[in-house]
């Protein structure tokens, strides 16, 4: 017996033919892999988008707005079907993440409602791992960029007494850095390793 529907056939064995499955029937879990795909794949491009779109706007303007993270975590949670509790719980898990980092001033809004729209799309261990590697990243880049200038004691002493400053309930004057180019490095990073492991 042969059924076809959306440009699939389904060739069924005479022995499981039975009154269920008769001409012009798709089991419903036959396709529910291949919208789960498309619903992942979906999901992806909406987060490259907004690691892109942000990237360029906190490097250019130093602000990632609203407009770009709120429907990002609208998404995420949508998307998920009846997992939506679980994405909800995510990003609000995401956001707590990076809100001690705000208080502190070390850090705007706008990231923290990254990583929540983040970990909303693709949960908050990716996410969380993300903004972990984006910390290590922008670290990284600060050093190497103070040892072409040949300053790296004074960055290490600066480092020292902004810690200091931070422990004190104090926001340590300084420089400030585009968090979110870090942060999609990092989540880009944690989602290859994800794929690849």
């Amino acid at each position: 017996m042969t059924l076809s529907a959306r440009r699939a056939i389904i060739l069924v064995p005479a022995s499981m033919e039975s009154k269920t499955l008769r001409a012009g029937y798709i089991p419903p879990l036959f396709f529910l892999k291949q919208e789960v795909g498309r619903i992942a794949g979906f999901k992806y491009a909406v987060l490259f988008i907004l690691l892109f779109v942000t990237s360029v706007t906190d490097k250019k303007d130093s602000r990632i707005r609203n407009v770009h993270t709120l429907p990002a975590i609208t998404l995420g949670v949508l998307l998920a079907g009846p997992g939506w509790k679980a994405a909800l719980a995510d990003a609000g898990a995401g956001f707590l993440l990076f809100l001690p980092v705000v208080l502190l001033g070390l850090a705007g809004m706008g990231d923290a409602k990254l990583c929540a729209a983040a970990a909303a799309l693709i949960g908050f261990q990716q996410a969380g791992l993300g903004a972990w590697l984006g910390t290590v990243y922008c670290a990284l880049w600060v050093a190497w960029r103070e040892a072409r200038k040949g300053s790296v004691g004074e960055w290490v002493n600066m480092q020292v007494y902004a810690m200091v400053q931070v422990l004190a309930g104090r926001v340590p004057e300084g420089e400030k850095y585009p968090f979110a180019p870090f942060f999609a490095a990092g989540v880009v990073t944690a989602l290859l390793w994800g794929w690849l492991s």
